[in-house]
């Protein structure tokens, strides 16, 4: 059944898939990981082979079977791959420091990427609503979005000082509690 049928109301434990699939990437990613190492096959090519496969799925299954692709972990992880990919890049910066960049640029880099995060995130969860197919290529841009905002770091305007805000940091705070509490309560 869809995540957004009739019926879902009937179903109080329905958003706790996305669980199920952060547990099953968590499971075999430290394996895949291991067997990377084990190979010395550096984690970059298996985060970017992965990814590629996971989103080929995704719009496969967008076309053919929209259910399972919004259920289904071959078509999820390449979301969380991202941010695999994102923290492999963080954690091997040296191996990219060889760009001398002015003060100017490390500065302007961070707000930038914040700023087109924002916005892309923004869009994102905008134009997905509730009786749209699963987004298959639309899904790039919150995934993407919250990437580049990560990315930016503490030091981005936005970070700091809007996401950074008491309010936003409290809404934070309590929005996973609500994630596992609000479709139980609604249903």
């Amino acid at each position: 059944a869809g995540y957004f049928d009739s019926r879902a109301v009937e179903k109080p434990l329905l958003h706790l898939w996305s669980l199920a699939i952060e547990e099953q990437f968590y499971l075999i990613w430290p394996l895949l990981l291991w067997f990377a190492y084990k190979t010395r096959v550096r984690a970059l090519y298996v985060i970017l082979l992965l990814w590629s496969a996971s989103f080929a799925i995704n719009i496969y299954y967008a076309h053919h079977w929209p259910e399972q692709d919004f259920y289904s972990p071959l078509s999820r992880f390449w979301e969380l791959l991202t941010g695999a990919f994102l923290a492999n890049l963080l954690l091997n910066k040296n191996s990219i420091s060889f760009f001398k960049l002015p003060s100017w640029v490390k500065y302007s880099l961070p707000q930038i990427s914040a700023i087109f995060g924002f916005v892309m995130l923004t869009v994102g969860v905008t134009i997905t609503y509730s009786h749209s197919r699963f987004p298959a290529w639309l899904a790039l841009l919150p995934v993407f979005g919250a990437t580049m905002l990560i990315a930016a770091g503490p030091s981005a305007w936005i970070n700091r000082y809007f996401l950074g805000s008491r309010l936003l940091v409290a809404i934070g705070l309590i929005s996973y509690p609500l994630y596992l509490w609000h479709w139980i309560l609604l249903s």
